[in-house]
């Protein structure tokens, strides 16, 4: 399941706060095959939206 919490896009650039859940294994070959792709993936730690 994903689920975007907050995202803020342009022509040239942008970031998206996505929600995701799912089998760890799976999780982790998502986040492998974006950093492929040149995708920065960082934990998401602070205020986020409820």
């Amino acid at each position: 399941m994903t689920n975007i919490r907050r995202a803020d896009v342009t022509k040239d650039h942008g970031w998206v706060l996505l929600e995701v859940s799912g089998e760890p294994d799976e999780l982790d070959r998502g986040v492998e095959f974006l950093e492929s792709r040149g995708v920065k993936v960082e934990p998401a730690e602070g205020d986020l939206v409820e």
